[in-house]
């Protein structure tokens, strides 16, 4: 079956957008229809359950499938959270990945949604704020009688 042309690709993206789905998100769900990476790799039909799918439209849900699309923790969250967890290293709190997503989802690292993934995000940049304040603070250079 052949692949989508250019101007049903621009369709779909402008579909996408105007219901506040962002690229990562969109990806997510041409994955979990087709297994392809692209949209430009979608057949007519895979399309058009892709399109089904922005519109939010029903779809027939197996037994035991879950009944709602969670999206999983994006790469660029992951590589965020990382890069945050080096600032607390570098600033003297021994810190880790596992620890903070346990601590504040109840979840392994592999485990986060974007929303946990997000919250593990926020704390990991109120534990460099403490640290910086600790860090910097005129009192915590002397000696205390």
């Amino acid at each position: 079956m052949p692949n989508i042309s250019a101007a049903q690709r621009k369709k779909i993206w402008a579909m996408a957008r105007e219901k506040g789905i962002n690229s990562d998100l969109l990806h997510n769900i041409i994955f979990e229809i087709s297994k392809k990476e692209h949209l430009g790799d979608l057949s007519m039909t895979e399309a058009r359950k892709v399109i089904e799918r922005i519109n939010g439209e029903r779809r027939h849900i197996q037994k035991g499938e879950p009944s709602a699309y969670v999206a999983k923790m994006s790469h660029f969250q992951k590589t965020q959270i990382s890069n945050m967890i080096e600032t607390i290293h570098g600033l003297g709190a021994e810190y880790t990945f596992e620890a903070i997503s346990q601590k504040v989802a109840g979840n392994d690292p592999d485990q986060l949604t974007r929303i946990e993934a997000g919250k593990v995000a926020t704390a990991c940049v109120q534990i460099i704020r403490r640290l910086k304040k600790q860090n910097s603070s005129p009192s915590h250079d002397l000696p205390r009688n």
